[in-house]
């Protein structure tokens, strides 16, 4: 597997703290030059695991960004409802 997407991503575990189960293993099976039949579709099925995780994050944190933007909205609108009243 030669994919430049798994080639940066592996970077970026390599510089995790703690890196999770899963990365663990996907680090090892990827630095094993030789590997077997089986190995290759654990390392396949970790790395559709792992984009799916990033995926997963990005979602997050959109979601997180809509609800922070919301919540913006409905404070400027209260503050904005404070002033009016008290002019």
């Amino acid at each position: 597997m030669n994919d430049q997407w798994l080639n940066e991503r592996i970077g970026v575990i390599r510089e995790l703290k703690t890196p999770t189960e899963h990365q663990r293993a996907l680090l090892a099976l990827f630095d094993n030059p030789v590997r077997r039949a089986d190995e290759e579709r654990k390392l396949a099925a970790l790395v559709k695991a792992e984009k799916a995780a990033v995926r997963a994050q990005k979602a997050r944190a959109n979601a997180t960004r809509v609800l922070k933007e919301d919540r913006l909205l409905q404070r400027r609108a209260r503050d904005q409802l404070a002033i009016v009243r008290s002019a």
